[in-house]
């Protein structure tokens, strides 16, 4: 025999059959809504973050890439970086000089410092929110933060050595160390990197 479960009852006395009530039920939605919030917020962050990263990522391969150029081609190849090209954009664009420049478009010729002239083989853009921040140069100790800094690569690939720091607006930074003596491209999540950071 089955025994009778009793009642339930709510605090005015009235049968309640197991459901939620309006007030619990916007309880749930509103602390759902807060975890969902926080939530996109984590995510927004971290899209943020891997955006500096592989802006960071592919400049590495593309110093890698001129410098390999410049051994390959047995000229002198280099990089422009663009804190401001008038148009709001910030980037740099890879240079190679030497060759057949007749054909070529006066528009994808620069003047280097050396007075040699360059084809820009490639140019990249900086997309939202990655922002260049600093260029320093190691063999001269200059440091930009404006206008157009040029880096050069030697066909003997042993120049060119600096480091290049990106941000986002948000206070994120990340710091790109080439070494021509070795090479290397090596990546710090600051922008507390210095030329002593080589010979670690």
């Amino acid at each position: 025999m089955k025994k009778a479960q009793p009642e339930r009852r709510t605090l005015r006395g009235r049968h309640r059959d197991g459901g939620f009530t309006f007030l619990e039920l916007i309880a749930v939605i509103a602390v759902l809504g807060v975890m969902f919030t926080l939530a996109v917020i984590k995510i927004h962050g971290t899209i943020k973050r891997y955006s500096l990263r592989n802006a960071a990522g592919e400049l590495g391969t593309n110093i890698e890439l001129v410098r390999l150029k410049a051994i390959q081609q047995g000229g002198l190849c280099g990089i422009r970086y663009h804190f401001d090209d008038g148009a709001g954009l910030q980037g740099y664009s890879l240079l190679a000089s030497g060759g057949d420049q007749s054909e070529i478009s006066r528009d994808a010729i620069l003047q280097g410092r050396q007075g040699v002239l360059f084809v820009v083989f490639d140019r990249i853009n900086f997309d939202h929110p990655v922002e260049l921040l600093s260029v320093e140069m190691r063999g001269t100790g200059q440091a930009f933060s404006d206008g157009e800094p040029d880096v050069y690569f030697s066909p003997a690939g042993n120049t060119g050595s600096h480091i290049v720091v990106l941000g986002t607006p948000e206070g994120a930074r990340y710091t790109v160390l080439y070494n021509a003596l070795t090479g290397a491209v090596d990546f710090i999540d600051s922008d507390q990197a210095s030329f002593e950071d080589f010979e670690e």
